[in-house]
């Protein structure tokens, strides 16, 4: 992995998609890892999160005692990718411990991949989940060493007691808070959590045997180095895996395209192991302790089945370009046991460093020769050759196809049948390889028989298989041992289907305005993605679960309710003095109620007092003008105080006082007052009628006009 491999897209999504939810695999909610020190410190490192549920997925990555400034919150669902960057100061250096975990939190299952990149030395790992860590491991690296040989302890409780054991086989020493361990020796310490302790040397620590009293991830590999012949040289890194999870059964794949071989180191996880080789390669030898390390050289085109009569690790290493005609570069990728198989992976490419160019990728596989056909790339059968690797007398199909730049999904038709699959790229100086997956179930520990849950990724019957029953198919004895349904596997993938439209709701316009208000409503109706619902990580309904369309009413009026016209200016004072009084109207027309609208609420005209307040002058002759408004005459003491001046000294008394028929106040001449009197009826004309009589006069003549 030379020339700055761009692994910073390694890996859009590698996980078993068929494994339930909770069952021990390497999809989790929760993750805590680390970075061991590189060849610089110039590029920051990555960590990529991504997930095979369909639905959406809120994940918070988080470096809780490193910096308070790193706190990504994202989603994802599948198909999507998302690439956080931290600094390379996260890194240790040397023999170190600083809190430099990060935290990866979900509300449901992903997959995280770490990726340590430097120019010219570069590696990623598979991240695995804080609830299938364990407190027991052995670690792995290359030797010799063009750097330093590296293992790094991550801390996931406070206050948890490590025990690292150094294997016989380390030929340098360990330097730790100033004291020296050498090989055989044993060094205690404690990590918090999110502590990340790294512990260096430049002798091999294969075998290094590291056990807490708490669980705890591990990490090892090489700072840099070279591996076989060639002169190219890179990162090393691996997560590990708990010595419970280890297996017996292992089919090796060689690298594709290549002639030098491949190395591969097996570690014993008790004593007294023997691991048979059969197939290209055929070798049996035995490890004599726990913690011991075989190393091997395979040639190219050997396909090899690996048997131990106890739990081992193995692990397969890419060698070094020896020159540009086979282009490639160190890589170290542990394989997981055939028990550890899973029925699917998804995975993407990596883009090289030097694009336009791109790798040369290539997905290995191994599988029963009998279940083959069922095994499908992008839904298509692999078009490839197939080599026969016996095994415990089963034969098993391996090979490689090439896969293109992109992401791909290999699944079998039917969800008991499982694989092995691992990712090889290769181009000029670089090279990856990792595992596209695997289960992580307990096989290394005693097993006790317990109750079947769909998918639980447990060995439930206790015979060395994992959810191999189609359950959903009953009655059927899927792995010949004379019981049904005893270990269940995931049904297949149900793609979710669109059920009936539901009616449609009311227009959300109940009837036609006449107001100038929008009559352009819209109703909607729903449906759900239930016939059938999507299940066991199957494709959700594809379009909108909600449809709306526009709609009107035109054969209903809305009601209109009245409103007031602006109130009209207020009216003339009805006096000249003394006080008066104002009014001003207002209708309801502005709009009329129409359709069953209510009417306006108020009255009709509002007055106002006091709109002359000057006091009145002493009523005198001809004066009267001014107590009443232009144009009429002021009655002197009566009870109706004004009336139209054309109605005074017409021998007709307006005034109740009669005052407007009198010579002294209303100013009537003589003559007219004669006239008035020569007017009245025979037997009322004896009476002098003059200024002294002038009210009994007018009461009098108002007394014989009503009679008339």
């Amino acid at each position: 992995m030379g020339r700055g491999l761009c692994l910073a897209v390694l890996i859009l999504g590698v996980m078993s998609q068929s494994i339930n939810g909770g069952a021990p695999n390497n999809r989790g909610n929760e993750f805590i890892v680390g970075f061991m020190e590189n060849q610089g410190t110039s590029i920051d490192v990555e960590i990529f999160v991504t997930t095979m549920r369909t639905v959406t997925v809120n994940v918070n990555v988080t470096a809780p005692r490193y910096s308070s400034s790193i706190n990504e919150q994202f989603s994802v669902k599948a198909g999507e990718v998302k690439q956080l960057f931290f600094p390379p100061a996260i890194r240790p250096t040397g023999t170190q411990k600083v809190p430099n975990g990060i935290h990866v939190l979900a509300d449901d299952d992903v997959v995280i991949y770490a990726v340590n990149k430097e120019k010219y030395s570069n590696d990623a790992y598979l991240g695995v989940p804080v609830d299938v860590l364990g407190k027991e491991y052995y670690a792995v690296t290359y030797y010799p060493p063009s750097q330093q040989c590296e293992l790094l302890i991550v801390g996931v409780e406070d206050s948890t007691t490590v025990t690292i054991k150094f294997p016989a086989i380390m030929q340098q020493t360990v330097t730790w808070n100033g004291q020296t361990y050498a090989a055989g020796s044993t060094l205690t310490g404690t990590v918090d959590r999110f502590d990340t302790w790294q512990l260096t040397s430049k002798g091999d620590l294969t075998g290094a045997y590291i056990t807490s009293d708490k669980n705890v991830g591990v990490i090892s590999g090489n700072k840099k180095t070279k591996i076989g012949l060639g002169g190219s040289s890179d990162h090393l890194c691996e997560m590990m895996i708990p010595v419970g999870r280890w297996g017996k059964n292992f089919i090796s794949v060689p690298i594709p395209d290549r002639t030098v071989g491949d190395i591969f180191r097996f570690i014993a996880s008790e004593a007294s192991t023997t691991v048979t080789i059969t197939g290209g390669h055929t070798e049996t030898f035995t490890m004599a302790n726990a913690g011991d390390m075989v190393e091997k050289e395979i040639a190219s085109g050997a396909y090899c089945s690996i048997k131990s009569d106890k739990a081992v690790m193995v692990v397969q290493l890419v060698l070094s370009q020896q020159s540009s005609a086979e282009p490639s570069d160190p890589a170290m990728m542990v394989l997981p046991p055939i028990e550890q198989f899973a029925a699917d992976y998804t995975f993407t490419t990596p883009k090289y460093s030097l694009p336009p160019a791109t790798y040369t990728s290539y997905f290995m596989f191994v599988i029963k020769d009998s279940d083959k056909d069922g095994l499908k790339i992008g839904g298509t059968p692999f078009s490839t050759t197939y080599n026969t690797v016996t095994h415990n007398g089963v034969d098993y199909a391996a090979g490689y196809i090439h896969v293109s730049e992109g992401t791909h999904t290999v699944r079998h038709d039917s969800p008991i049948k499982v694989f092995g699959g691992y990712l090889y790229g290769r181009a000029n100086y670089e090279t990856y390889a990792f595992t596209t997956g695997t289960r992580l179930a307990p096989i290394n520990e005693p097993c006790t028989p317990s109750a079947s849950g769909v998918g639980d990724g447990i060995d439930n019957d206790c015979d060395g298989l994992i959810d191999e029953e189609a359950c959903w198919d009953s009655n059927t004895d899927d792995d010949g041992d004379s019981r049904q349904d005893e270990d269940c596997a995931t049904p297949p993938p149900v793609d979710g289907q669109w059920a009936d439209w539901a009616q449609w709701t009311a227009c959300s316009v109940t009837c036609f305005s006449t107001t100038g208000a929008s009559n352009n409503g819209s109703r909607s109706r729903e449906r759900t993605c239930t016939n059938p619902a999507p299940a066991y990580d199957g494709k959700q309904c594809v379009g909108d679960p909600t449809e709306v369309e526009a709609c009107s009413i035109t054969n209903v009026f809305c009601p209109v309710d009245g409103a007031w016209t602006s109130w009209e200016n207020w009216g003339s004072c009805t006096v000249t003095c003394g006080s008066g009084s104002q009014s001003r109207a207002r209708t309801c027309t502005d709009p009329s109620p129409q359709y069953g609208g209510a009417d306006c609420a108020g009255d009709t005209s509002e007055f106002k007092q006091g709109c002359n307040p000057s006091v009145c002058p002493t009523a005198s002759v001809n004066n009267y003008v001014q107590h009443c408004i232009s144009g009429y005459f002021t009655c002197l003491n009566s009870t109706n105080k004004c009336i139209e001046e054309s109605k005074k000294c017409d021998c007709n008394p307006d005034c109740s006082d009669g005052s407007d028929e009198l010579a002294s106040y209303a100013g009537c001449a003589q003559a007219t007052l004669d006239y008035c009197l020569a007017s009245l009826p025979a037997g009322a004309q004896g009476v002098a009628f003059s200024s002294a009589m002038v009210a009994f006069s007018a009461l009098l003549a108002l007394f014989l006009r009503l009679l008339n």
